[in-house]
């Protein structure tokens, strides 16, 4: 599988991953779980090498949480860029308060930020958002974290 292909299934299936690495993504079995797959639905909009940074690349994807998901803590090795789109999101950055975001709003992560927690604390209405990395080509997009309905 070549690099484009791999950032691809990265993309695809490792939005607030248990273990995803650029060129060798790697989804232990409880990532089957009905928690992963009936809870969070991952769409790649952009995957492009950056030609004014070299070595870098940008990639896109729209993450839709359903209601009462969180999404435990995970770190992104990228500079991550998050607009709702849809919805609410409760977020929480390196153990700090956390930060409800409502469609229109944003917020940013640094490589080394934990991403503490994500919510959708609505019982009824989906939350979606744009994600934009921009990280080094062989990076690790996301890494951690495993998916519960309803906690805290």
């Amino acid at each position: 599988m070549n690099i484009a292909a791999k950032r691809l299934a990265l993309a695809l299936t490792c939005f607030f991953p248990l273990s995803c690495v650029a060129h060798d993504v790697t989804i232990p079995a409880k990532a089957a779980s009905t928690a992963d797959s009936a809870t969070v639905n991952r769409a790649l909009l952009t995957n492009s090498l950056l030609p004014n940074i070299e070595g870098h690349r940008l990639t896109s994807v729209t993450v839709e949480l359903k209601p009462g998901v969180t999404v435990p803590s995970h770190q992104h090795d990228a500079f991550v860029f998050v607009y709702v789109l849809q919805g609410q999101v409760i977020s929480q950055l390196n153990k700090q308060a956390s930060v409800e975001y409502k469609a229109g709003d944003h917020w940013l992560e640094l490589p080394s930020d934990i991403h503490s927690a994500t919510q959708n604390p609505s019982k009824t209405e989906m939350a979606k958002f744009l994600v934009i990395f921009i990280a080094k080509d062989d990076a690790r997009l996301t890494t951690s974290g495993e998916l519960t309905k309803g906690s805290k």
